[in-house]
């Protein structure tokens, strides 16, 4: 009788059908209950000996597949009851009879026992129906019923901590109430009514008061705010922690089942200390004067107490929690199952409730975090990117700001980020007149289109080694981190920026060197403590451990490194290109400061130089006393150089880039395309050679 052909979702899985987004929200069946669809597919199948192919709505039934109406109409089908056959028009296909009557009475019937709440959530998960593991799942929601809420009327009120405003010595601070516009005066009253109703509100006489805001939610509904801006500004504050979201999402590497769990009005569940609720007082014209009991949105410190709470109640190896989302994840459903069950026997005996509406279970794909998790790894949720394609062009800085704020807290996903945004990065600079053109238009849609199409990155596995691929360029250094996972190289994380001013006037060697060094810094928390493979496209950096008596920069540089365990690998350019991408693009044929760049280049090469000029080298002390270290392959110390000429410590500072040829010193520039020599220009010759 179902008028569309159903399959079930593990069948799906297990044969890797490709799911579509399905063109109905979702499925009611003949008893009204609703079926929430997890997609759509085509599927090429066999009836008799005849092939087929059909498109199936997934959805949670209890047998594998069911053959709809619309099967029988697309291929002229029926059903002959008589002789107990599917007929279609060149075959008739055997139908075997099952005797499942009275079990499927019997189903119904229980099923009817069951609360309605129940039902919708466990049709939500991607547990199979009626299976043990559903079963067992549904006992744990109805042993801890007083942890959860479904009817949006009941919060809960923990006694584990009470919020505290300290304000010092500071005087009350009394602010006149906005006005409300007509259209949401109604709602305004109904808002109070329910948390006068709930126990969150109370009259009140005190000395404080702050202006009503009121702030739609993502349901379209609308949170009632208070602006307690002035009362933060007296607040002592709390500087309790709240976790790294890049720690939480790294921490879900090897799970395949998660749970989210989210808290009915969280800050709700908090009671205020009794000598703090008049600070919370808000007036409302006509409407009196109040103030709350429990802890209000708004307030500075607010989410400091929220995240010790949580900390202090739900232990460490059950759940990741952030604020009012805690993540349950792990291998398999029994060990989540545990997970669960000992993390909602915390909640209820803290007194606190769990929103089930807007709680996730048993899923092997979930959002959490601005993020969609699985077994595969991490990757940007599309409804939070979505919004980005939507994005009108900028019109000021701060417009600049806001996008690319947003793009930055993704920018982990997005290959060569830094050089991406480098236009638009430049634009945001003090001092910097606003004008958009051509490459701030491109930079704008190239990262619109990146945000939008980002790759899933693998979870790290702390058991096997990382490898690190960094490059430089001109503008930009960047870096890709991965890990080997079953067999493949998978990417765990990018890493780029631009390079400042002075860093684009370093020589290569040393911006490669920039990159390896920030790139480790980024990644320090993965790199630290564990032997890793830092490959490089740049030859001169194989020799970084071994080099003699560095100083400076160089010096401190190495002195970061060996701190680290790590392996160097030269892998040539067109290898390198997982990296080479993030810090480089190819300049324009009309780049004046390329061009600019290569005549000078050719100029100092091509210099010609009369024998008598090219005898001012000897003449030259500084250069002497380098070419005879040189040949004596005795670099000096710095004990020696203190007092020495600044050309001595320049070019001692070069000193691997040094070569003495035919008794005359050249020095070598080391680059992508080229290894050039360049004869050490002496003093004397330094003013004709700028001219």
């Amino acid at each position: 009788g179902a008028t569309v052909s159903i399959l079930r979702p593990d069948v799906a899985r297990h044969c890797e059908f490709p799911l579509s987004k399905p063109l109905f929200k979702g499925l009611q069946t003949a008893s009204g209950e609703k079926l929430r669809l997890h997609g759509e597919c085509s599927v090429s199948f066999q009836l008799g000996n005849q092939a087929f192919k059909h498109s199936f709505l997934i959805a949670r039934i209890r047998d594998k597949a069911i053959l709809g109406l619309d099967f029988l109409r697309r291929f002229k089908a029926s059903i002959n009851l008589k002789d107990s056959t599917l007929d279609l028009p060149h075959i008739k296909v055997p139908l075997h009879q099952r005797w499942q009557c009275v079990q499927a009475i019997l189903q119904i019937r229980e099923e009817e026992k069951k609360d309605e709440w129940l039902l919708s959530i466990l049709n939500t998960t991607d547990l199979i129906p009626e299976s043990p593991e559903s079963e067992a799942f549904a006992s744990v929601l109805k042993k801890f019923r007083a942890a959860t809420s479904s009817d949006g009327r009941l919060v809960g009120r923990t006694h584990v901590v009470q919020h505290a405003i300290d304000t010092g010595d500071s005087r009350p601070i009394k602010q006149p109430p906005r006005r409300i516009p007509f259209s949401q005066q109604n709602h305004v009253q109904d808002l109070l009514r329910d948390m006068i109703e709930q126990g969150v509100i109370e009259e009140s006489q005190s000395p404080w008061s702050s202006p009503v805001v009121l702030v739609p939610k993502k349901d379209g509904s609308t949170r009632f705010c208070v602006d307690y801006r002035k009362l933060n500004e007296v607040t002592k504050k709390d500087s309790y922690a709240l976790p790294c979201i890049q720690d939480l999402l790294d921490a879900l590497g090897g799970s395949a089942w998660f749970c989210v769990l989210d808290l009915k009005s969280g800050y709700w569940q908090i009671g205020l200390r009794p000598e703090d609720k008049e600070k919370t007082a808000f007036s409302i014209y006509r409407k009196g004067l109040w103030q709350f009991k429990v802890m209000p949105f708004g307030l500075s410190n607010a989410p400091a107490t929220f995240q010790r709470l949580m900390e202090k109640v739900i232990p460490a190896d059950l759940a990741l929690v952030y604020l009012d989302d805690l993540i349950i994840h792990g291998p398999d459903f029994s060990t989540v199952l545990a997970k669960l069950e000992k993390a909602l026997e915390c909640l209820q005996n803290a007194n606190l409730q769990i929103n089930l509406k807007k709680c996730t279970f048993f899923r092997k794909q979930t959002q959490y975090l601005g993020h969609i998790i699985s077994a595969k790894g991490v990757q940007t949720d599309p409804k939070k990117t979505q919004a980005v394609s939507e994005w009108p062009t900028p019109k000021t800085k701060k417009e600049v700001h806001s996008f690319l704020g947003f793009c930055s807290y993704y920018r982990r996903f997005v290959k060569d980020f830094a050089q991406k945004a480098k236009p638009l990065t430049q634009l945001t600079e003090s001092g910097r007149f606003f004008r958009w053109d051509a490459e701030c238009e491109k930079s704008f849609q190239d990262l619109k289109n990146a945000m939008t199409s980002t790759a899933v990155l693998a979870f790290p596995d702390l058991s096997q080694p990382f490898t690190l691929d960094c490059d430089a360029s001109a503008h930009a250094i960047g870096a890709v981190l991965s890990q080997q996972h079953d067999g493949q190289e998978r990417v765990v994380a990018y890493f780029s920026r631009t390079l400042s001013r002075p860093e684009m006037n370093y020589c290569a060697t040393r911006r490669e060197l920039l990159a390896v060094i920030r790139a480790i810094d980024h990644f320090h928390h993965y790199l630290y403590g564990s032997h890793f493979l830092l490959r490089t496209d740049h030859s001169a950096l194989t020799w970084l451990t071994s080099f003699r008596k560095p100083e400076g920069q160089l010096a401190r540089w190495i002195e970061t490194l060996q701190t680290y365990n790590f392996t160097i690998m030269h892998r040539p350019g067109k290898e390198h290109a997982n990296a080479d991408g993030l810090s480089r693009r190819a300049c324009g044929e009309d780049c004046r400061y390329c061009q600019r760049q290569d005549e000078r280049k050719e100029q100092v090469n091509s210099l010609n130089l009369m024998s008598e000029e090219q005898n001012l080298q000897k003449e030259d002390p500084v250069i002497q006393q380098v070419i005879k270290w040189k040949l004596e392959a005795s670099r000096p110390d710095m004990e020696e150089l203190m007092e020495s000429d600044p050309r001595v410590k320049q070019l001692v500072s070069r000193w691997e880039l040094l070569e003495v040829r035919n008794g005359e010193l050249y020095h070598y520039w080391l680059d992508k395309t080229t290894r050039r020599s360049q004869w050490v220009v002496p003093q004397k010759l330094v003013k004709r050679i700028l001219q």
